[in-house]
C-alpha cells in the first residue's frame, strides 16, 4: 500500500464522521455545507478502493479463492463486531419481520441489495461493506480486461469521463424525474456505485501505463468546484448527483498523492491513523449513538462534541486494528486458503 494513500483513507473516514455528526448537530455557517456534503467521502472510498486493488496486483492476480478470502479477512471480523454492538440500537425499535431480514441481509452482507431497508437498517454505514464485496466479487474479472485495454492518453480519457458520467447521471435523473423513495437505491445500490470503482481501476492502469500525467492545478480546480457546488446546496438535492464534481475531485487526489507522495501525508502517524480508518469509519455507527447523548447533556459545545465521539471511536478502532482484526485476519488466510500475495492488499 502507498503510504500516502493510507493517510488519505483516514481523511476520508474524518470527513463521513463530521457528516454524520452534522445530522443531529449544528456546525458554524462557513463550513455546514461542505460537512453536509460528507456522504461523498463513499466515493472516494470506493475509487481508492479500485485504485489500491489494481495497482497492488498489477504483476500477479491469486486464484479467485485466494483474492475473496484474502477481502472477507480484511473487512468482517470488525463489520461483524460492528453489527454486534449496533444491533440493541435499534431492535426494540423494529418490527420483527424487519429484524430478521435485516440479520439475515447483514450476516450475509448482501444488504445493500436492499436499499429500501437502509434507513431502518442494523449499522446503517454497512451498506457500503456490502457494496464493497460486489467490488470484490467482480475485480478478479474486470482486472485483466482493463490491463489488457491498450490506448494512448486521449482514450485513457475518455474512459475515465464515462465512468464519471455513469457516476453522476442517474443522480441527474431523479432530479430530472424526483422520486423521493427511490433516493437509497441510487445512493447505495451496488450497480450504481460500480462505476466509482471502475473508475479506480482505469486511473491506476493508467498510471501504471504512464499516460496520464497528474498535475495540481486539477486539484485546486476540482476543488474549487466541489467547494462551489457544495455551498450552492447540491447536496441537499440529491447524495449522487454531487459526483459531477466530487469523482473528479478524488481522481485527481488518488492520481496526485500516489504519483509524488507529498512529505506530509508519509508522516506515520498520519498514516498509522489511515491504518485504522476501517475501524473509525465502521465504529462510529456505534460510538456516536452511545456517546453523543450523554455529551450533549453536557453542553459542552460542538467542539467537545466532536473530540469526545472523535476520541472514543479512535479507541474502538485502534483496539480493533491490534487485537481483533490482526489476528482474525492472518486466521482466516491461513484457515480458508488465502494466499502471501492476496493477504498483502488493503
Amino acid at each position: 500500500m502507498i503510504n500516502s494513500l493510507t493517510s488519505l483513507r483516514f481523511f476520508a473516514a474524518l470527513y463521513v464522521f463530521l457528516f454524520h455528526i452534522g445530522r443531529s448537530h449544528e456546525f458554524p455557517p462557513v463550513i455546514r455545507q461542505v460537512v453536509h456534503s460528507g456522504f461523498t467521502g463513499m466515493s472516494f472510498f470506493f475509487i481508492l478502493s479500485g485504485f489500491v486493488l489494481t495497482v497492488r496486483y498489477w504483476e500477479r492476480l491469486p486464484s479467485y479463492r485466494a483474492f475473496v478470502v484474502a477481502r472477507i479477512a480484511r473487512i468482517y471480523p470488525a463489520y461483524a463486531l460492528a453489527f454486534v454492538l449496533a444491533y440493541p440500537l435499534i431492535v426494540a425499535d423494529s418490527p420483527g419481520s424487519v429484524q430478521l431480514l435485516n440479520l439475515a441481509a447483514n450476516v450475509t452482507m448482501i444488504q445493500a441489495w436492499f436499499p429500501n431497508l437502509i434507513p431502518v437498517g442494523i449499522n446503517g454505514g454497512s451498506w457500503s461493506l456490502s457494496v464493497e464485496m460486489f467490488f470484490y466479487a467482480l475485480f478478479p474479472l474486470i482486472l485483466p480486461l482493463a490491463k489488457a485495454f491498450e490506448g494512448d492518453r486521449r482514450r485513457w480519457t475518455l474512459l475515465l469521463g464515462l465512468c464519471w458520467l455513469v457516476a453522476f447521471v442517474p443522480g441527474l435523473v431523479q432530479r430530472i424525474i424526483p422520486q423521493p423513495e427511490m433516493m437509497w437505491l441510487y445512493y447505495a445500490s451496488p450497480p450504481y456505485r460500480l462505476a466509482e470503482f471502475v473508475g479506480g481501476m482505469v486511473l491506476a492502469c493508467a498510471w501504471r501505463q504512464a499516460v496520464l500525467q497528474p498535475k495540481i492545478a486539477y486539484v485546486a480546480a476540482s476543488g474549487v468546484a466541489y467547494l462551489a457546488l457544495c455551498f450552492a446546496g447540491l447536496s441537499s438535492i440529491n447524495l449522487t448527483f454531487l459526483n459531477v464534481v466530487a469523482v473528479p475531485l478524488y481522481l485527481a487526489i488518488i492520481h496526485y498523492a500516489a504519483a509524488y507522495r507529498p512529505a506530509w501525508l508519509e508522516w506515520r502517524p498520519l498514516v498509522y491513523l489511515g491504518e485504522i480508518s476501517y475501524g473509525i469509519y465502521i465504529y462510529q455507527f456505534v460510538s456516536l449513538p452511545y456517546v453523543l447523548p450523554h455529551v450533549d447533556r453536557l453542553g459542552l459545545g460542538l467542539g467537545a462534541t466532536v473530540l469526545i465521539g472523535f476520541a472514543v471511536t479512535a479507541l474502538m478502532a485502534t483496539a480493533s486494528f491490534h487485537l481483533i482484526e490482526t489476528p482474525l485476519r492472518k486466521w482466516i488466510r491461513g484457515r480458508f486458503g488465502g494466499s502471501p500475495v492476496a493477504a498483502a492488499a488493503e
